[in-house]
């Protein structure tokens, strides 16, 4: 509607334009006319012919200003339409804003339309961001250096109801970073301790206001572990992050930095306790990263000093690991025993991680299991983790791990046991899909090592094998496999 009304009305200026600026070109032609009429008639040449007089003309004043008019008129476009819409809805913040910017050459109105917009507003109904009115209007102050009244808008925009609590706190925060800017950091001490140690209003009945959540606020309190860092002393700093861990607010990497922040400055039973603190009050998966640091921290600090203490860690974060995370801990609580502490707990630590993790991480942790065996105890200590391996794992990565056992005991020489594994392994691949060449293998194996009574067992072996998948349904895999 308002596109209509405007381009009519641009529509009609132009044509009373139009129409004024024909009337002036038809005058000024009979002027000319006349003149020169006279100078013929007169006989007058050179300076003695008669001249028009240029004197200003009522109707060309009258024609300049129609110019001028519709041109201010085109100008004004913008700022005509933010006027009907902020009619329409005086909470659109994203229409305040515009207006701000069309105004922001006229110190006068620029002020007022800031006064317009704070009491048009309704922050529980304001669509957008109303503290970004808040922060602009303090702005314009401070960059006329006049910080008083950027203090005073600043806080009373802290007393503002808003309808989400992260523009409460971009308010806090732009106010104590103004201060930090201007290098008033007395003042953006008081100003953030007023924020994080008030009081929490009663509030108005029932209605819960937003302002009483300030003192919890993550982003602030940053902020301010930022300005002790900087400013302040480790007392200082130490009752910030456990004023945060009291307050039961902190965050996962805020809590790491606490303790990175104490055993850096020597101070490692209070660093653990931070630890043991951080552990009670997170969940999983965030506590991933709390007991790896924990672990590694406790061990580079006493080493083998306190064993049982150590084992009894391990031990914790094993139990409260999710299985998909157990892994790691395992690898550490062995890495430890192997460095501290006894072998055998190694070895047994690597032998309840395989039955502990899942699945998909199982043929991985039989490979660590076997090296660290093989490391210490030699080759001929591995057959029972094979034999695990081969009970436990499925599919191909059971016939992979048989297939490496297999090749184990042809190259110690124990014919028999390669040839038992070989048979043990085929109950469990189909001679018409054997991806891992398990039969090829054998074939190979009985050719080099057995004779023609063995060769003939293996395609016994063979054909039972064949009729036993033969007469199973297939899987979804084969059936895959085959369309």
């Amino acid at each position: 509607d308002f596109g209509i009304v405007f381009n009519a009305y641009v529509k009609f200026e132009e044509e009373m334009l139009n129409i004024a600026s024909e009337k002036d070109e038809s005058e000024q032609r009979k002027d000319r006319k006349l003149i020169a009429d006279i100078n013929k008639l007169l006989d007058l040449k050179g300076d003695n012919q008669l001249m028009v007089e240029e004197e200003e003309d009522p109707e060309e004043a009258e024609l300049e200003y129609k110019i001028y008019r519709l041109e201010k008129l085109v100008e004004r476009r913008p700022l005509l339409l933010n006027n009907c819409l902020l009619r329409q809805n005086p909470n659109n913040v994203k229409e305040w804003l515009k207006r701000l910017k069309y105004v922001k050459d006229d110190t006068n109105l620029l002020i007022k339309t800031f006064g317009e917009a704070l009491t048009s507003i309704n922050p529980q109904k304001a669509e957008g961001n109303f503290s970004e009115i808040w922060i602009m209007f303090a702005d314009y102050y401070i960059q006329h250096g006049d910080i008083k009244n950027a203090n005073l808008i600043f806080d009373k925009a802290t007393k503002v109801n808003y309808r989400t609590f992260e523009e409460l706190t971009t308010i806090w925060s732009s106010w104590i970073e103004m201060h930090l800017r201007e290098k008033n950091i007395e003042d953006a001490f008081l100003i953030i301790k007023q924020a994080l140690f008030r009081r929490k209003g009663e509030g108005e009945g029932k209605e819960r206001n937003i302002n009483d959540s300030i003192s919890s606020s993550v982003r602030i309190w940053s902020l301010y572990l930022d300005m002790e860092h900087s400013f302040g002393t480790t007392q200082t700093i130490k009752a910030a992050y456990q004023r945060m861990l009291d307050l039961k607010i902190i965050t996962p990497q805020i809590l790491l930095n606490y303790a990175k922040f104490l055993f850096e400055n020597h101070y490692y039973e209070e660093t653990f306790k931070v630890y043991e603190s951080g552990i009670a009050i997170l969940e999983w998966p965030a506590l991933y990263d709390i007991w790896i640091t924990y672990l590694q921290s406790f061990v580079d600090r006493y080493e083998g000093e306190k064993l049982e203490r150590a084992r009894d860690l391990f031990e914790k974060a094993i139990a409260a690991a999710p299985s998909e995370k157990k892994k790691i801990f395992y690898l550490m609580f062995a890495e430890f025993e192997e460095k501290y502490g006894l072998l055998n707990h190694a070895i047994e630590a690597y032998d309840k991680m395989v039955d502990h993790i899942p699945k998909e991480q199982q043929e991985e942790g039989f490979y660590i299991y076997l090296a660290k065996v093989a490391e210490f105890f030699g080759m001929t200590k591995t057959r029972s983790i094979f034999e695990k391996a081969i009970e436990t794992l499925k599919d191909k990565p059971r016939l992979k791990i048989g297939l490496r056992f297999a090749q184990l005991e042809r190259k110690l020489g124990e014919i028999d046991r390669a040839r038992a594994v070989y048979a043990h392994l085929s109950q469990f691949c189909d001679p018409q899909e054997d991806d891992m060449s398990l039969w090829k293998s054998w074939e190979d194996f009985e050719i080099h090592h057995g004779n023609e009574d063995t060769f003939t067992e293996m395609m016994k072996i063979k054909r039972s094998v064949m009729a036993k998948y033969a007469i199973q349904p297939p899987t979804m895999e084969l059936a895959a496999r085959q369309v």
